[in-house]
């Protein structure tokens, strides 16, 4: 009777403890009867949304001019799913985006490879080139530009600047052409981070690594100006120092002009490779990934064997120094692939899973996309599995204006979750319902920040109390790109401050800083 009861108490305090999963408000394959895949989605400022990846077909929704045996892709959806507009990109050979983001005005920026010199695509360096593709918002092409040497170059991130330009980060084995400073300690690859303005002209670089290597998967610029590198590295030697052995999360923070300020290794004894990067409430960041690793920073491991590990979620602070750490799965193979800020202090993870135990519940069979919202101490919030019967993945989920989620996957299914698929593979999103909150109130908050209304046009009321004479407001978009930062002259005690946003529809993070206190809100606009 005891048992039974215990296990009751059990069932309830899961129940209550972590919040039920939103349903699927719709979801929708994209593609044609071969392979297509997408890896990132952005707001496209009028109420939709654009993704992007890559295309290996020639039928169903793909409809522009295939230019080789793989092409970029691009496509922009309405509110509710329906394709507007899809671009393929490239030339005759293989070409892919990895990721996409809205640009300041009103375009996009794309990062990616190319192995084309023809069509679309002009002035490869040699085997491979990184590329950045910057489209209007139309789908147009305004430039495109590739980068590297006579070896391989890849960009698997680029994020929109402070200054109108664009920060790019990946890997390199190219000793000329673009390429300055590689081969000083790597024989294999470099991480490479490099600055362009606005047109796309390299103003500054960097190439770091050791002897075995280091790749850059994400970066984000702070507010000061610097950015931040998530990446990994299986180096110990040359630019790497601390490794745990094996392959670790290898994170750089780089001044305005690309002086290194710090970096560090995260990690244990066996793979542990960060591959997502979001700004932290309250300042720091945070990085996802997956570690297979037992020992070192990482302090709970579920399972898994060689070919998979945990999703790992660490915060680290200004400094580089682990707030906390955190693994999350079953006894089978999890990795996280993408890590946003959502309101509430919290954030949105896209990967997948193959566990039906630990943190995951209802796994369809093979491998599912996997999307969980935990809090800004890591707590696991909710959980939910994605797809069918066959092989589904999720790359990137955000949270759009009306405070719900898309989740940006691949899918080889054809039943469960998934109504529809265009043949092998296809890009697979799904809108999962959440409820908008009318207003945001951290109780708890030593300055009692609240934001009026929320979500808002654009014309804010900031509340609180301030133990200082001065306060400063600073706002940064989901990529931490700021977009407003002013000082306050106040009488010290409570205030009303109206703030003035002119931005696109999405999430925003306003940090407020007075008498040494500093608290981060999030709040949502709407157009």
């Amino acid at each position: 009777m005891k048992s039974i009861l215990l296990s009751i108490i059990a069932l309830l305090w899961s129940y209550w403890g972590i919040a039920q999963a939103p349903p699927i408000s719709w979801e929708h394959s994209y593609g044609g009867s071969d392979y297509d895949e997408v890896k990132q989605i952005c707001p496209s400022g009028d109420g939709g949304f654009v993704f992007a990846g890559s295309t290996y077909s020639l039928d169903g929704d793909i409809t522009s001019v295939m230019h080789g045996n793989a092409d970029c892709l691009v496509m922009k959806i309405n509110s509710s799913g329906g394709l507007l507009w899809q671009r393929t990109i490239g030339g005759s050979s293989m070409d892919r985006a990895s990721s996409i983001l809205r640009a300041a005005d009103n375009g996009f920026i794309i990062g990616g490879y190319t192995a084309s010199d023809d069509d679309d695509v002009t002035g490869n360096h040699g085997s491979g080139d990184a590329w950045i593709v910057k489209l209007d918002d139309t789908g147009g092409i305004v430039w495109q530009k590739c980068y590297g040497g006579t070896g391989f170059d890849y960009f698997f991130s680029v994020i929109p600047c402070i200054d109108g330009g664009y920060f790019a980060v990946g890997n390199t084995n190219s000793t000329d052409g673009d390429v300055v400073g590689y081969g000083a300690t790597s024989s294999l690859q470099d991480l490479w981070a490099v600055k362009v303005d606005a047109a796309g002209a390299i103003e500054w670089q960097q190439t770091m690594g050791g002897a075995m290597g280091a790749i850059g998967r994400a970066a984000l610029q702070t507010s000061d100006s610097s950015y931040v590198i998530a990446g990994y590295t299986i180096s110990t030697d040359g630019d790497v120092t601390g490794n745990h052995g094996g392959v670790d999360n290898w994170v750089i923070k780089l001044s305005s002009n690309g002086t290194v300020l710090w970096k560090k290794c995260y990690g244990g004894s066996y793979l542990d490779a960060c591959v997502a990067i979001c700004p932290a409430a309250g300042g720091g960041v945070m990085l996802a990934g997956q570690t297979v690793s037992t020992d070192g920073d990482v302090s709970h491991f579920y399972g898994g064997d060689i070919n998979g590990g945990d999703a790992w979620i660490v915060k680290l602070d200004d400094t580089g120094a682990i707030v906390w750490e955190k693994s999350y799965g079953g006894s089978g193979n999890e990795q996280a692939n993408s890590i946003r800020p959502a309101t509430g202090n919290n954030y949105i993870i896209g990967g997948w899973t193959e566990s039906r135990d630990g943190d995951v519940t209802g796994r369809k069979d093979t491998n599912d996309a996997w999307v969980l919202l935990i809090s800004d101490a890591g707590t696991l919030q909710w959980q939910k599995c994605l797809g069918g019967t066959a092989r589904d993945m999720a790359f990137d989920v955000i949270q759009t204006s009306d405070s719900e989620f898309i989740a940006a996957c691949m899918t080889t299914s054809r039943d469960s979750d998934v109504s529809f698929n265009n043949g092998l593979n296809d890009c697979w999103l799904v809108k999962l319902s959440n409820p908008p909150t009318t207003s945001v109130s951290i109780a708890d908050s030593r300055l009692a920040l609240q934001i009026t209304p929320n979500p808002s046009s654009g014309h804010l009321v900031l509340h609180g109390s301030s133990p200082g004479d001065e306060v400063a407001v600073n706002v940064t978009d989901i990529t931490g790109r700021q977009v407003y930062h002013k000082r306050h002259h106040l009488v010290p005690g409570d205030f009303s401050i109206p703030v003035e946003i002119s931005s696109a529809p999405g999430i925003y993070y306003m940090r407020v800083a007075s008498g040494g206190r500093a608290e981060t809100i999030p709040f949502v606009l709407r157009k």
